[in-house]
């Protein structure tokens, strides 16, 4: 009886032993997932003094600021007003108002310039998207511990906040780490309504769904084919149907969602231009007795910049915009470019787990663990929609798939531990490595975010990728402290960006013209030397003196 007792006693001591264990290891790994997200945010505020904006931000300062201060939305429709919206909060607060300019890009110009302080201005317009980021790397440690459990939600964590691409967008103010959070959301609340389904979760996902389709239009393209393959999966698993009255529920939230975000507006889907409107008419003519009721929708339609947008953005196609891949300036895009930007732009560490991670994935849904489908979806088909796209402007298109590589990326760790259980040690000390070498490319590159290369592409540079992959007019402010230095006198400049010079203090600095030949100072962007090597070819006889930042170089030609 007493040896009895004692074996209670021992093995009550012993679990007893373990739950003080497990609440150590949570608090621990909690606290380390807290310094990674902390250092994540260092490293982005410490972006906010050294680049000016880059090309896009103006326009979205312009147009989220004609929401706020005007209560339209009729500037710029190709993206959605959400991130707009967070990106002119902080300059509204600040006493900036909507200009009325009709170009968003000379608009979001006037609105720095003319606030007297523009780095303020353009550091409280930044300061919009941080949020972004923390609700990106909460869900991506939430969701990666509900699925695999602490630690590996940490060290998903740590790989997420410290990528260069996903900092280098979270520190600017434009669209793109917003979409990365509600994206991400979004798709997770698909995933929940599926397993639990129940009124208030289908509520959460129609909301989730129209705050994605609020931050960018891809969200379209990108939850209808991840989010159907999720679907598709589970019901085939569970052997039944969706509820309808759900399903209602879901597309109502959602709507609302949406046309909460335009100002509940309600107009034309015809834009300005009046060949839109007969085309408009002439669609609606071909429904014969619903004709009239359909021309009626069709001009009184709520959120109707919505699918104006999506029309706009249909056009990019037939653009013609110039793009660049490896030296060479080409159009109508490559089915390969966002593979060879994903391959080149992601930190070797993480492209390397996240690959194993991929492959583990696959072979663990076919053993019954349905979750890794949302990773493995997406990742797959925001890349495949964006291999269609006739615009290749950069690795931002794709941002999505980072917090789903970090999900997959702590799914190879925990294999590999798993793996090397019998030699720990070993298992740790590879994992500190990864994620060691991670931390120090992230440093060794900061503020430069925009222009990371892992070290394999790196010696290459803008030999690889221009525009919004390096150079996005960031150095803009830098090359003005450093002309200074050179006690340059007022000369020529050819700068690839939206900004304007003169608020820069470059007021005195003529424009450099494609082909034109020119002596004195010179500055010219990497973009103009790689995308138009003709127009500039005849400096290749002259050194560089110095360069701004990474993305501008400086001349002196006698």
């Amino acid at each position: 009886m007493i040896t009895n007792v004692a074996a209670l006693n021992s093995a009550s001591t012993t679990a007893q032993g373990r739950e003080v264990r497990r609440s150590e290891y949570l608090v621990l790994s909690s606290l380390l997932s807290f310094a990674a997200i902390l250092v994540g945010v260092l490293l982005i505020v410490g972006t906010y003094p050294r680049l000016s904006q880059t090309w896009d931000e103006s326009a979205h300062i312009g147009t989220g600021m004609e929401w706020l201060s005007r209560g339209v939305y009729k500037l710029d429709p190709i993206d959605p007003p959400l991130p707009r919206i967070s990106v002119a909060v902080g300059p509204y607060l600040l006493g900036s108002r909507s200009i009325g300019d009709h170009n968003p890009w000379e608009e979001g110009n006037k609105i720095l310039s003319q606030s007297g302080h523009l780095w303020r201005t353009l550091t409280a317009a930044r300061l919009g998207i941080l949020p972004y980021f923390l609700i990106a790397v909460f869900l991506t440690w939430h969701i990666t511990q509900r699925w695999l459990g602490a630690w590996p939600a940490t060290i998903a964590t740590f790989l997420f906040a410290t990528c260069p691409p996903v900092l280098g967008h979270a520190a600017i103010a434009t669209t793109d780490m917003c979409f990365v959070a509600t994206f991400l959301w979004a798709l997770d609340r698909i995933w929940i309504v599926l397993q639990r389904p129940s009124r208030l979760h289908f509520a959460l996902a129609g909301i989730a769904i129209g705050f994605a389709c609020l931050a960018k239009l891809s969200a379209v393209p990108y939850l209808c084919l991840s989010g159907g393959v999720i679907l598709i999966y589970v019901l085939w698993r569970k052997k039944k149907f969706i509820s309808l009255t759900g399903c209602l529920i879901a597309f109502v939230a959602a709507f609302f969602t949406l046309w909460a975000g335009y100002h509940f507006s309600i107009g034309s889907l015809a834009t300005t231009d009046p060949a839109s409107q007969r085309t408009v008419e002439h669609a609606a003519s071909k429904l014969g007795p619903l004709a009239k009721p359909a021309l009626f929708v069709a001009n009184h339609f709520p959120a109707y910049q919505f699918p104006q947008g999506i029309r706009v953005a249909s056009h990019l196609k037939n653009d013609q915009t110039d793009a660049y891949l490896f030296g060479q300036t080409y159009r109508n895009g490559r089915w390969y470019y966002y593979l060879v930007m994903l391959l080149v732009k992601t930190p070797l560490p993480l492209l390397l787990l996240g690959f194993t991670g991929f492959v583990a994935a696959i072979a663990r849904l076919r053993k019954d663990d349905g979750f890794t489908l949302v990773p493995l979806a997406g990742i797959v088909f925001p890349i495949f929609v964006a291999t269609m796209s006739h615009v290749n402007l950069g690795v931002r298109h794709v941002l999505v798939v980072y917090p789903f590589l970090a999900m997959l990326s702590a799914l190879s760790c925990m294999l590999l531990w798993r793996r090397l259980e019998r030699r720990p040690q070993i298992a740790q000390l590879i994992v500190v490595a990864l994620l060691g070498w991670q931390l120090v490319s992230c440093l060794r590159i900061a503020p430069d975010f925009l222009t990371y290369l892992n070290e394999p592409a790196a010696p290459y540079g803008a030999f690889i990728c221009v525009d919004s992959d390096f150079d996005w007019g960031q150095d803009l402010g830098r090359l003005t402290a450093k002309l200074n230095d050179l006690h340059a006198a007022p000369g020529w400049i050819a700068y690839n960006g939206a900004a304007q010079p003169a608020d820069y203090g470059l007021g005195q600095w003529k424009k450099l013209n494609p082909g034109e030949v020119a002596t004195g100072w010179i500055a010219v962007s990497e973009t103009f030397l790689r995308k138009y090597p003709e127009q500039y070819a005849w400096l290749e006889q002259y050194q560089p003196v110095a360069e701004a930042g990474r993305t501008i170089r400086i001349y002196h030609v006698p």
